[in-house]
């Protein structure tokens, strides 16, 4: 059985890479981002408490990630047998809630890239209002800041500014760091280099199950 927890600060690429790690082993995979996103979505006013927490980079009060990633890690391993979580556990006290549940991952894949890269990779995301996604190094559009597929101008999303990517940085430091630490001194966890492409990155990830 597999319950996997990929871990990484912005940019680092853990969606992509659980979602092709899905793909592969054939069980879901979640995003707390995602969750989250989805949280705010559903509007009221909770939800726009939620979004301006999220816009300026920093961590929603524990509650709320934890009844999230709960229910759908339920979900999952009655559905599917397993699982794939990334962006979470951000903190100790996520770390603890999810220990004292009883359902521990089995293996935890760490991607590790430097500040300086986290700041280029999500500054320099763009998306818009049609659903297209764009980076401006790695993913540009034809015509500078609009949209290839309808021509709209494109946004920066309130969470990938650069005020609020240093924040997320500072508190990946503080506060995911010794979520890494506790994994590592259990011996479950996995050091990835995060700054190679996106296919080399997934063959690193998927020769440690080839090993099992």
């Amino acid at each position: 059985m597999h319950k996997i927890c990929i871990i990484g600060p912005s940019g680092s690429g853990k969606g992509t890479q659980a979602d092709l790690l899905s793909e592969k082993l054939g069980i879901p995979t979640a995003s707390m981002g995602q969750l989250l996103r989805d949280k705010v979505a559903e509007g009221g006013e909770e939800s726009y408490e939620l979004n301006k927490i999220m816009e300026q980079g920093q961590q929603v009060p524990n509650d709320i990630p934890n009844n999230l990633i709960s229910s759908w890690m339920e979900y999952a391993l009655n559905n599917h047998g397993g699982y794939i979580v990334e962006g979470y556990p951000r903190n100790i006290s996520q770390y603890e809630y999810l220990e004292s549940s009883g359902d521990q991952f089995t293996r935890v894949i760490i991607l590790n890239i430097s500040d300086e890269e986290v700041m280029e990779r999500v500054t320099g995301r763009r998306v818009c209002l049609c659903g297209a996604k764009y980076h401006m190094k790695y993913n540009p559009p034809k015509h500078n800041e609009t949209c290839d597929e309808c021509g709209s101008k494109l946004m920066i999303r309130g969470d990938n500014t650069p005020e609020a990517t240093r924040a997320r940085i500072n508190l990946y430091h503080e506060k995911t760091i010794p979520v890494i630490d506790r994994y590592r001194a259990k011996g479950i966890s996995v050091d990835i280099n995060g700054e190679q492409s996106i296919q080399k990155v997934h063959e690193d990830i998927l020769k440690l199950f080839d090993k099992s």
